[in-house]
């Protein structure tokens, strides 16, 4: 009848040891400190914890055999032990991992000196080394650690070989030191590639959570469009619908065969707009096969795509490109041009329809003006156009007001921007594509380049207008 009150005691007690040791690893962790500093606490809360308990088995050991010179050793450690731990729970965490590095390795000394051979330490040392690369990021300090504690270290081993003859030769004290930097070294490489493994996931987490948090908003805008848009051309397919089956009934065969174009025209432009909303939600770095771009072929093979004359009003491409090379995907480029060119044609009342592409670099990006002469857009309109289902004039032109969103989708994808600056004639899209840079540079010289401004490039392309 007392056994299940005896294992109700027991995991009881199990559980409230555990909890102990869990406040015990928590000491001197802080939300306003880096999770690298909380990181570094923890990991010295729990050597001291490991250290602590196996002092106290040592101490109790020994003890029994009377050695003790080891049970005083083991005592000094676990003294200095709780030392640490108080500067912990008074949140001074670096006081206490300077204390654990500098301090650890003069206790050790003093007993290998004080035991007159009984302790060699070796082991100690090791353990010290290994303390001292976890504790420290830059390498300089490592190294500076490393030589601190083998300082220690290889007097000890001179006073054991000298003093004492615990070492039989100098031999054995070079073989010491060697297994000793080998062993320190190793776990420089080691610690600091690990290092290494963590930031640049810490760097990759860092980019998803962008990319998610650009990628939720995105959605929220598109949900919000989807819901108005596409309803528009369902609901006018229902109506239409029962006006078509109303006229049939009635024997207008007119009126329903007109109802019936009306009914394929919106089913037309419900698969037009679900086409380039997949299209959208498709796109992504995956895709971004990049190649070596030949700028003016690229605008050529516009160039011979769009120059036609449709009646009685003439379309022409002009080009200039002073045989300019980008990286970039030809695929999603040669669409988001095409995009370009295509509303340059559309939005456009003029007789002669007049688009002018030309591209530029400097040391730091490559550009890529695309400017016409058609019926311009509005100041307050220049932002929305790059949204959703964004559309100057719903009725009068035709289109999904998909196509600027996906050249600023490709633009993302290719690190670039895209913008426009327009009057009451004419629009000028800019496209800036950042150069890869092969050389090292600091973050601060690429905070000061400074892009050329919009308006600049848009009155060069218009000055330059001859050269086409």
């Amino acid at each position: 009848m007392g056994t299940p009150a005896i294992m109700i005691t027991q995991a009881s007690t199990s559980k409230s040891v555990l909890d102990v040791v869990k406040w015990l690893l928590q000491l001197g962790n802080s939300p306003s400190t880096s999770p690298w500093d909380n990181n570094k606490t923890y990991h010295l809360n729990l050597l001291l914890l490991v250290s602590t308990v196996a002092s106290t088995i040592f101490a109790l050991v020994y003890s029994y055999f009377g050695q003790m010179t080891i049970v005083y050793s083991a005592v000094s450690i676990i003294a200095f032990n709780i030392l640490l731990v108080f500067l912990q729970a008074k949140q001074k965490p670096y006081i206490a991992r300077l204390l654990t590095c500098f301090g650890y390795p003069l206790l050790f000394f003093l007993f290998i000196y004080l035991g007159k051979g009984e302790l060699k330490g070796e082991y100690a040392f090791f353990l010290m080394v290994s303390i001292s690369v976890l504790f420290f990021r830059s390498l300089w300090r490592q190294i500076g650690m490393i030589a601190l504690v083998f300082s220690f270290f290889l007097t000890s081993q001179i006073i054991l070989f000298q003093q004492f003859g615990a070492i039989e030769n100098g031999l054995s004290i070079l073989g010491n030191c060697i297994i000793f930097l080998s062993i320190a070294f190793a776990l420089v490489l080691i610690n600091n590639s690990f290092i290494r493994q963590i930031i640049d996931s810490s760097k990759k987490n860092a980019q998803l959570l962008k990319e998610l948090a650009y990628s939720n908003e995105e959605l929220k805008r598109l949900n919000y469009m989807v819901s108005h848009d596409l309803r528009t051309p369902l609901r006018q397919i229902v109506s239409f619908s029962k006006l078509a089956q109303s006229s049939n009934q009635q024997g207008e065969t007119s009126s329903t065969t007109e109802y019936m174009e009306l009914i394929e025209h919106s089913a037309r432009e419900l698969y037009s707009m679900t086409e380039n909303l997949l299209s959208l939600a498709h796109l992504d770095q995956n895709q971004l096969k990049v190649e070596t771009l030949q700028l003016e072929s690229l605008f050529c093979r516009l160039k011979q795509q769009f120059s036609k004359i449709e009646g009685s009003k003439t379309i022409n491409i002009h080009t200039a490109a002073h045989d300019l090379q980008m990286s970039g995907s030809p695929i999603l480029l040669q669409m988001v041009l095409q995009n370009l060119v295509e509303n340059g044609i559309k939005y456009n009342e003029s007789s002669t329809k007049e688009i002018w592409l030309e591209a530029s670099e400097d040391e730091h990006e490559t550009r890529i003006i695309v400017r016409d002469n058609g019926i311009g857009i509005p100041e307050d309109d220049q932002e929305k156009i790059f949204t959703v289902f964004h559309r100057l004039d719903h009725h009068k032109y035709q289109g999904t007001g998909l196509g600027l969103a996906i050249a600023k989708k490709i633009m993302d994808i290719h690190g670039g921007q895209i913008a426009v600056i327009s009057g009451q004639q004419g629009s000028a899209f800019a496209l800036r594509f950042p150069k890869v840079n092969t050389e090292s540079e600091s973050t601060d010289t690429k905070e000061q380049q400074q892009p050329i401004p919009l308006k600049m490039l848009y009155q060069i392309s218009k000055q330059n207008r001859a050269i086409f």
